[in-house]
């Protein structure tokens, strides 16, 4: 299946028809989960978990987990099959044993004062024992890293807009599309470059945002936006 969201709706696709799914509804019962689904998530594995007001239930193991009240969980990773990363919407992560279901710690990404301010949206990308992510707000955005192990947050860039996603070229060049042009964060020196105009063929500079980017196998980069299409950049 692939599942797409957009601004609260889910639909599915079946990619062996290619088709969309009629009843989303009964492809959740064929998972045996009961009740109301809320919301829906994808982990590293491409394991589905559903969110009910029972808890948040796992497709594979049909296992339900406690999740904190009152709070919107937003995005959810699982690392070595041992541990799962819960990541709330005022910068909470709670990390729970995946086996027992028991809370292992709780570490706050930031302090009360940020927890408002970038409490809408979350982004996340798991590489080996570090975890980054980008958290929007109304406006603003901010990347932050977490090292599993030393269980440290790190703030690696703020912006007075939103930060959009993230993408590797390599082991160590992050790529993060945003509202104007696209930033380049390099992991091992920490170094930080952000290009706001693109070049163009033509020779004309474009201001544009972008909100995504994927490199292929060629090292083409390509870049999607939303007004200006696909773009596309040889190495």
């Amino acid at each position: 299946h692939l599942w797409l969201k957009d601004r609260g709706d889910v639909t599915c696709v079946n990619l062996t028809t290619e088709s969309f799914v009629a009843s989303i509804e009964e492809i959740f019962r064929t998972f045996g989960v009961e009740g109301k689904v809320t919301d829906l998530f994808v982990d590293g594995q491409n394991v589905v978990w559903l969110l009910t007001k029972r808890g948040l239930f796992n497709v594979e193991s049909k296992r339900y987990y406690e999740l904190k009240r009152g709070r919107n969980l937003q995005d959810l990773e699982v690392y070595q099959d041992k541990y799962l990363m819960l990541f709330y919407d005022n910068g909470l992560l709670s990390v729970v044993d995946l086996k027992t279901g028991n809370s292992l710690r709780e570490e706050f990404a930031y302090d009360k004062q940020l927890q408002k301010r970038y409490g809408n949206t979350s982004v996340l990308y798991v590489d080996s024992t570090m975890v980054y992510q980008i958290r929007n707000g109304s406006s603003e955005g901010i990347l932050m890293r977490f090292e599993i192990g030393k269980w440290q947050w790190e703030t690696l860039m703020q912006t007075p807009y939103k930060l959009n996603n993230m993408a590797f070229d390599g082991d160590s060049l992050l790529y993060v599309p945003c509202s104007y042009g696209y930033w380049t964060y390099n992991c091992l020196t920490g170094k930080k470059e952000h290009t706001e105009m693109l070049q163009m063929n033509s020779g004309e500079k474009l201001l544009t945002d972008i909100n995504a980017i994927a490199f292929d196998k060629q090292g083409g980069m390509w870049a999607g936006t939303e007004k200006r299409g696909l773009l596309y950049a040889t190495s």
